[in-house]
């Protein structure tokens, strides 16, 4: 990732504060740019982290984390 994420992004906030408890993440904008930011990070996460992971809400955000082909990372946060 060439630049880092800013840390006011409240889904990040949010997965700082609970790293080893389920998450659903619910974008209410319906922001695509969003979106990709949110998938961005969530590239950065193990593939078992991204278990606990799920995401609802606005049509365009939630569907640009779903278009998003990612590969979890193996040595990201977890």
């Amino acid at each position: 990732m060439d630049t880092p994420l800013p840390s006011y992004l409240p889904w990040r906030r949010r997965h700082a504060s609970i790293p080893d408890r389920e998450l659903l993440i619910d974008p209410r904008n319906n922001d695509s740019a969003e979106g990709e930011r949110l998938a961005t990070y969530l590239a950065t996460l193990s593939a078992e982290r991204l278990t606990t992971i799920s995401a609802s809400g606005g049509d365009a955000s939630v569907g640009a984390v779903a278009a998003r082909s990612f590969t979890p990372s193996t040595t990201g946060p977890t």
